[in-house]
Formats: structure tokens, sequence, C-alpha cells
């Protein structure tokens, strides 16, 4: 299954963890990285629009990074796959303030 089985003394769930912990700070790294982009085009867009004659009291940005696998088979053999993985952005911009606001309600 692995090419693990020549490691003794440790299974292969066991270094598919410690393979998971490993690679867990490139992942957080990434969407550090991401974090950081978003978080300069936030502050970057809110300055530009502040002096429009009606300038946005909030801006919000939601990243969703979706991953799917999916599998057919038919007696026992496998007949198709298909992995998708996409990232969506949401974008958020309410003008005006907060007294009008009715997002809440």
């Amino acid at each position: 299954m692995f090419p693990f089985k020549y490691l003794p003394g440790r299974s292969s769930w066991q270094m598919l963890l410690i393979l998971m912990i490993l690679c867990l700070p490139a992942i957080l790294l990434a969407q550090d990285r991401l974090l950081d982009i978003i978080s300069d085009e936030l502050n970057r867009e809110m300055t530009a629009l502040k002096n429009e004659e009606t300038p946005p009291y909030f801006i919000s940005y939601a990243v969703s990074d979706v991953h799917s696998f999916s599998a057919s088979a038919s007696f026992g053999a496998l007949t198709n796959s298909n992995r998708s993985d996409y990232r969506t952005l949401m974008v958020t911009v309410r003008v005006g303030d907060y007294q009008f606001d009715n997002s809440h309600e």
C-alpha cells in the first residue's frame, strides 16, 4: 500500500500521520500567504474607496477551497474517477452606514 513497509517498527498509518504532520507547515504557510494577499487587497480597496461620494463602511472577502473526488466501479473494477479542486471568492461591499444596514436582520 505505502512504501513505508521497509521501515521496521512503524505501521503504514503511523508513517502516514508523520508525513501529514511534516506537510502541515507548508499548508499553513500557503494559507498565510493567501491571507496576506487578501488583507493587502482589503486595505488597498478601503483606502482607494474612502474618498468616493458614498464610501463603503464594510468590505469582506471569503475564500473557499473545494476539493472533491468521486469514483465509480462495476463488478469490483474501477470504471470512472474524477478529482476536482477549485477556489471561490465571495466579496461583500456595503455602502452608506451601519444605521441603514439591514443585513443582520
